[in-house]
């Protein structure tokens, strides 16, 4: 073990919500760093440092959720589309709960079967917490029936990337807890990015019309 490092709550939040800045700084510096160590004896040390340390974009993946809606259907069991609590026939898209544009996380708990028109009207928008309120039971009905009902290692990977990702507070946590938790986040996105509220039926303005079209491909 290395031991522990302890943050200020405030430092930690700075860090937090300015890390678009602050990693790219702290990037440059190690490397400018590393290439006064290495001097004159590697003179292509700068150039193998930054090919090491290139951020990678994260992958917008829902195989796990498409898969799991495949093996419901096969079950013989219906699939309803969490905003509307319509039953899905046929096609469906799978929405980030929260934008992925925004926040890029590709993790199972984020991944919500929605109908098309639910998921272009809800685009790049964050719900309210109204609407995530509301659809809470249809939420943590999906989760049982695709990741938490019969295979323990997708349910250990589920609440694993749960609580690496939320600010949960719990070490056991339930769905519900999760949910809870979801709500914090929530504000916190609302609060650090100023992304657009949308809860299912609501009016879309051509302002939002147009920033869709920016933001394309849709959650």
């Amino acid at each position: 073990s290395f031991g522990e490092l302890r943050v200020p709550p405030d430092i930690w939040q700075a860090f937090t919500r300015y890390n678009v800045w602050v990693e790219p700084v702290l990037l440059a510096e190690w490397i400018r760093l590393i290439e006064s160590y290495a001097g004159y004896r590697q003179p292509n040390v700068r150039q193998l440092a930054q090919t090491l340390l290139a951020w990678a974009d994260p992958e917008r993946d829902t195989r796990v959720a498409r898969e799991a809606v495949a093996r419901i259907r096969a079950d013989g069991k219906p699939v309803y589309c969490v905003w509307s609590g319509q039953r899905l026939r046929g096609d469906y898209d799978v929405d980030h709960c929260f934008p992925f544009a925004a926040w890029p996380c590709g993790d199972a708990w984020n991944l919500m079967p929605a109908s098309k028109t639910i998921n272009n009207e809800k685009s790049n928008r964050l719900v309210t917490q109204a609407a995530l309120e509301g659809a809470s039971d249809c939420i943590t009905d999906w989760w049982g029936n695709a990741f938490l009902a019969d295979n323990e290692n997708a349910r250990k990977q589920f609440f694993l990337e749960a609580g690496q990702t939320l600010p949960l507070l719990i070490e056991r946590p339930e769905p519900s807890d999760i949910i809870d938790a979801m709500k914090v986040h929530r504000i916190r996105l609302a609060k650090d990015q100023g992304l657009r509220p949308w809860a299912p039926g609501q009016t879309i303005s051509l302002a939002d019309m147009i920033s869709q079209a920016i933001y394309q491909p849709n959650d």
